[in-house]
């Protein structure tokens, strides 16, 4: 018995101690839990300070790049925005919705000419773009040397004593135009009724210039552009002086090809040809770029052209061609493109009006040559008239709701220049005509203006001239 008690007393001892063990092992383990977790934590914070730290010095670090962002945010504030704006369409789905809406005129493949009386007078090359009208008289140059039309009885004057092939531009009483000699700018005034020089102001710019390309007036001011030298200068002519010279190889940064696309408000619009073409609109008060608006960008595959057509401008909007026949439509005070379509090399711009743009596809592969007018939002065709022949210049005038349009055949064997009066509104053919002496080609284009009740036509080689129909 007391064997057993033995045993039962040493059995209870020893579950004792392992209990003990037991015990001591766990608040071990725990031990090292809290220890890890203590470890863990201490770490925690010590990243937590370290990324305390990180954000201090970016902190320094993004300040510095929020001041080059605002710089670079303030560049581009003055690009605009041309995402999304160009019009899946050309020319050929123009023509395939000209069919399928039987809107297709061929009325004019019908009618007889009407022989209209047209005076004309052959000369030799001269610049279209040298043709100013001013009452009831045009002046031109040729061969350097200027002459006048009596638009009412068409009668040639004798050759005015003014070497230039400048644009003259109207003022007040006078022309006034200016002219370039080596290192040496002119500023002429002419009297229109004695057709006499009557006053010259003589600037030296004291280096080489070239000569005037384009002029255009701005109130009581005279702005003359040059070619290949991109100088523009700003005479004030009241007072006769030359106000201002902007270079525009200082405004560009380097020394570029400027193409002239036309003046407005204030804003000059110019463009440099090349494979990165861009267009640029000249703040001639400040001196400063507007805008600028890199060509290729947004799908916009295009270049100045070589002999560019003045842009046209409706309201607060600039619509051009360019090179491969891009139309493109602008806010002429941003940049910003407002509509853009590649209409194709075949495409003529005619007319703009505030709802409508009329353009022209000329004759390539046997396809039906026609004169289509065209929503200037959607591109949707609102009528078109066909016309015949092998055209490649196309010019027009809009007189009274109706729009005179004279198409140049310049092929070899060309039967002169088809004139056409059309109903802007419907497209209906009311006449038709032809000028056989009207059939040179000319790289600023055909000329055609509406003056005096007279129609002026002009293919740098030859002069037509009628009462308007």
């Amino acid at each position: 018995m007391k064997k057993y008690i033995t045993v039962f007393a040493i059995l209870f001892t020893c579950s004792f101690i392992l209990m003990g063990c037991s015990d001591d092992s766990e608040e071990k383990t725990n031990g090292e839990e809290n220890i890890a977790e203590g470890t863990e934590n201490d770490d925690q914070q010590d990243n937590h300070e370290s990324d305390n730290e990180d954000t201090v010095d970016n902190g320094t670090q993004d300040e510095e790049i929020s001041g080059d962002d605002e710089k670079l945010q303030e560049e581009e504030k003055n690009q605009p925005d041309n995402t999304g704006k160009l019009i899946d369409t050309d020319i050929d789905s123009v023509y395939e919705d000209i069919v399928q809406n039987e809107l297709l005129n061929e009325d004019a493949m019908e009618m007889e000419n009407s022989n209209l009386d047209w005076n004309v007078t052959e000369l030799a090359s001269f610049s279209n773009k040298s043709i100013t009208f001013h009452k009831d008289k045009a002046f031109f140059t040729y061969y350097m040397g200027t002459y006048s039309i009596n638009m009412k009885d068409i009668t040639y004057s004798e050759e005015i004593d003014v070497e230039t092939d400048a644009q003259m531009v109207s003022y007040e009483d006078n022309l006034v135009f200016l002219q370039t000699d080596k290192g040496e700018v002119y500023l002429h005034f002419l009297d229109t009724e004695t057709e006499k020089v009557i006053d010259t102001t003589k600037h030296d710019l004291k280096k080489q210039t070239d000569s005037i390309s384009n002029t255009f007036l701005y109130g009581n001011k005279l702005i003359g552009i040059t070619g290949l030298n991109g100088d523009i200068y700003i005479f004030d002519l009241a007072s006769k002086s030359l106000e201002n010279i902007i270079s525009m190889e200082k405004v560009l940064g380097a020394k570029t090809d400027i193409n002239t696309l036309g003046f407005d408000e204030g804003l000059l619009y110019m463009g440099n040809m090349g494979i990165n073409s861009f267009l640029y609109a000249l703040d001639v008060d400040t001196g400063e770029l507007a805008w600028e608006l890199e060509l290729g960008e947004e799908d916009i595959y295009a270049q100045v052209p070589t002999y560019p057509r003045e842009a046209v401008f409706m309201g607060d909007s600039m619509h051009i061609l360019l090179e491969n026949k891009a139309y493109v439509e602008l806010d002429k005070n941003t940049g910003e493109v407002l509509n853009a379509a590649e209409f194709g090399v075949t495409a003529h711009l005619l007319h703009v009006t505030e709802e409508n743009i009329i353009m022209a596809h000329e004759n390539m592969n046997e396809e039906n040559e026609y004169i289509v007018s065209l929503n200037n939002k959607t591109f949707e065709p609102n009528w078109a008239v066909r016309v015949d022949g092998e055209h490649h210049d196309y010019s027009a005038a809009v007189h009274d709701d109706y729009l005179y349009t004279s198409v140049l055949n310049r092929s070899l064997d060309s039967d002169g220049t088809d004139w056409y009066k059309i109903d802007i509104h419907t497209g209906e053919v009311l006449a038709t005509d032809t000028i056989e002496e009207l059939q040179h080609q000319n790289a600023e284009g055909l000329f055609f203006e509406i003056s005096n009740e007279r129609m002026f036509l002009s293919d740098g080689s030859t002069l037509a001239i009628t009462p308007i129909e």
